[in-house]
């Protein structure tokens, strides 16, 4: 399995990256993606800025059993979403205008924005709807519908539930917050001998964690 952040439910809301400063006197904006591909930072797109922590939880991310794993392009140009500057979800929707390289980021310019506009978003995440991005393979989720699923093990129960996904370049790890225990997490390698099956629809995640981990 994979895991993959106009008014809609916060679930249908992906963070792509967040606005970290200003760049210049041009009206670029330095940008962090969370994007394993930045196909979705194309100009002509319209996203959704939003202050960070209002919803688009859980970032872009996907995850797949291991056996199947397939990072492809994550996003693809598929036009204009809404007018530039509409408001909804608690965000302002904005057209990108322009993309640049930047070190390890991007810079993105957005119309209608200038630099005193600019700073004012800084900090803001920048959020996707699903409904822009490809179909996921099947056995692929979003991060973001991962997180949260309680986590039942093959010999202890129910454990917890997942707070949050770790890429690690091999595979993913979840790290599970334990039931009842605040202060004791699990951490549950993304691997097939692992997770034994995920569904989020009934809100559950069965694995069989090894004897060494669940200390």
């Amino acid at each position: 399995m994979h895991f993959h952040g106009k008014e809609m439910p916060r679930k249908d809301i992906l963070t792509i990256g967040r606005i970290m400063g200003v760049h210049g006197l041009k009206g670029y904006l330095r940008v962090r993606s969370f994007s394993d591909s930045r196909d979705c930072f194309i100009p002509g797109n319209t996203v959704l800025l939003k202050p960070s922590g209002m919803g688009g939880d859980g970032g872009p991310g996907k995850y797949r059993e291991p056996d199947k794993r397939n990072q492809g392009p994550l996003n693809r140009n598929q036009g204009p979403l809404n007018s530039y500057g509409e408001t909804g979800n608690d965000g302002i929707w904005y057209e990108i205008e322009k993309v640049a390289p930047h070190r390890k980021g991007i810079l993105v310019m957005f119309k209608g924005v200038d630099p005193d506009t600019g700073q004012k978003l800084v900090g803001h995440d920048i959020c996707l709807p699903k409904t822009s991005l490809p179909d996921l393979e099947e056995d692929t989720y979003y991060w973001q519908d991962i997180i949260g699923l309680k986590v039942v093990d093959a010999n202890l129960g129910d454990i917890g539930n997942v707070v949050q996904v770790i890429p690690t370049g091999s595979n993913d790890v979840f790290v599970v917050k334990a039931l009842g225990n605040p202060n004791k997490e699990y951490l549950v390698p993304a691997l097939a001998w692992v997770v034994l099956s995920v569904d989020p629809d009934g809100g559950e995640m069965h694995v069989d964690i090894p004897r060494e981990l669940r200390e």
